[in-house]
C-alpha cells in the first residue's frame, strides 16, 4: 500500500538479482498505474549502487525513467522533486 502511493522511492543497495521474483515483483506492481508498462507519472524512483549492472536491471525491469546514482550507500543523498 505505501510503495503504491510513494511520490518518491529510493532504492538503495539492492541488485536486482533475477532470482528474487517475489521483491522484484512487488516493485514492478507497485510503481506504475495498472495497465501500463512505464513508471507512474508522478513517481521519482532512484537506485543507489556503484554496479552498473544493476542499473541495467532496473531500467529493464522499471523502465527507463529510473533516476541513476552510481555512488555508494555511504555517499547516497535523497533524490528531490524538481
Amino acid at each position: 500500500w505505501c510503495l503504491s502511493r510513494a511520490k518518491t522511492l529510493d532504492i538503495i543497495g539492492y541488485s536486482f538479482p533475477a532470482d528474487d521474483l517475489e521483491l522484484r515483483t512487488l516493485l514492478r506492481l507497485t510503481t506504475r498505474k495498472p495497465g501500463e508498462a512505464s513508471l507512474a507519472d508522478d513517481l521519482e524512483l532512484g537506485v543507489c549502487n556503484p554496479s552498473p549492472d544493476t542499473h541495467d536491471r532496473a531500467r529493464n525491469l522499471l523502465g527507463a525513467a529510473v533516476n541513476c546514482s552510481y555512488v555508494g550507500a555511504g555517499a547516497w543523498k535523497p533524490i528531490s522533486k524538481s
